[in-house]
């Protein structure tokens, strides 16, 4: 996705969550349409994204986000809230086809969710999604149908397979009654390993039989429970994030992060996030665990390779940080860290050639006018070599 000029150096903040695609993957489009992702709402943003799947609304309550996104717009500070559909507008990712603006062309929906062409047909051949229209042999979905998609994804990604999630449905028939696209009124939660469907606020197994909850409903405020799926888990990670920017609540941060490594143990960016903290308190070899952990999982992952050539450099292992800093630049060639520590490392290795290119590279992607001016200068000295 080329960069956006809507987009491009302005602040997203998410609240609730997406019915189209997982935060991280929302992140991901925001930062390559040229946008910053942030955590928290404050004088600094510029748009407040509102999820659709589970709208903060509800029952009059609003999630603190967009209640200080509200306090803000009202005194003029220049946020915008948008919901979910107005901001994949904002992103040119919905149909523009004149006749219905809400609609999303199957490439758009295979784009959102990375998934294959290939599976589409597969879900859509054994009945568990059908297109709205289909124009000049293009088929279109709506947005509960991309919902729909998403929780279908999701389900793969634990294990069943189509036929299975088609059984399911037919077990819950009794439940759902004649709603359109069920798989979009459905929450997909695990419970100690077990997958279970939350509609309406009762919850089924994959039989289609009720789930009794038994646990004491006056659990503290705050408290985390067992019921965590993607989206939620990212709400803890953000929230992590946060607790470990302070001295005082970093011990509640770490717990939290081990409670969602915990609950989902492929969640890769709880593991790098993990390791910037054992590498800021001097533990590299468990830091360096943690990235190498992260990259497992994700093996593109930029951020991870950069903190682990960052490790090798405190080593003083030249090779391995080389190696690292441009696996991180194959993943992402605008990281404009790893052009800086490389451009580094060839200097230290005598390269004043490779030296000035990452120089020179680092100097188009950045944005920190203190660290351009030391890349100015290194360039300077070099020139005159």
């Amino acid at each position: 996705m080329a960069t956006l000029p809507l987009i491009a150096d302005k602040v997203f903040v998410f609240t609730g969550k997406l019915a189209s695609m997982t935060r991280h993957r929302a992140g991901l489009y925001v930062q390559e349409a040229g946008g910053l992702i942030r955590s928290s709402v404050s004088r600094l943003t510029d748009y407040l994204i509102v999820g659709e799947d589970g709208w903060p609304l509800e029952e009059g309550e609003i999630s603190l986000k967009l209640e200080l996104g509200l306090r803000l717009r009202d005194q003029s500070e220049g946020i915008q809230i948008l919901t979910e559909r107005q901001w994949l507008d904002l992103l040119g990712l919905e149909s523009k086809y004149p006749h219905e603006s809400r609609l999303f062309s199957t490439k758009t929906c295979c784009q959102l969710l990375k998934i294959s062409r290939r599976q589409l047909r597969q879900w859509r051949s054994l009945g568990l999604i059908a297109p709205v229209q289909t124009i000049h042999r293009e088929d279109f979905y709506n947005f509960q149908h991309l919902k729909a998609l998403r929780t279908l994804d999701d389900l793969v990604a634990r294990g069943l397979k189509p036929g299975k999630i088609r059984k399911i449905l037919a077990s819950l028939e009794p439940v759902l009654g004649d709603i359109e696209s069920p798989l979009a009124q459905l929450n997909v939660l695990t419970e100690k390993g077990q997958i279970l469907f939350q509609y309406r606020g009762e919850q089924f197994d994959l039989g289609g039989q009720l789930c009794l909850d038994f646990r004491d409903k006056a659990e503290a405020p705050g408290q985390i429970v067992d019921f965590v799926d993607s989206g939620d888990a990212w709400e803890l990670y953000w929230e992590a994030e946060q607790l470990l920017t302070h001295p005082e609540t970093r011990q509640p941060g770490l717990d939290l992060l081990e409670r969602v490594i915990g609950l989902q143990p492929d969640f890769a960016d709880v593991y790098c996030l993990q390791g910037n903290v054992q590498f800021a308190e001097g533990f590299l070899e468990n830091a360096r665990a943690s990235f190498e952990k992260a990259l497992e999982l994700e093996p593109t992952y930029a951020e991870a390779w950069f903190n682990l050539g960052n490790i090798f450099d405190r080593y003083s292992n030249w090779l391995g940080a080389v190696r690292a800093y441009k696996n991180a630049l194959r993943s992402d060639p605008d990281f404009d860290g790893a052009h800086f520590n490389l451009a580094l490392l060839y200097e230290e290795a005598g390269d004043i050639e490779l030296a000035g290119l990452h120089w020179r590279r680092y100097l188009e992607v950045a944005a920190d006018p203190e660290w351009i001016a030391i890349a100015q200068e290194h360039l300077r000295e070099e020139e005159h070599l």
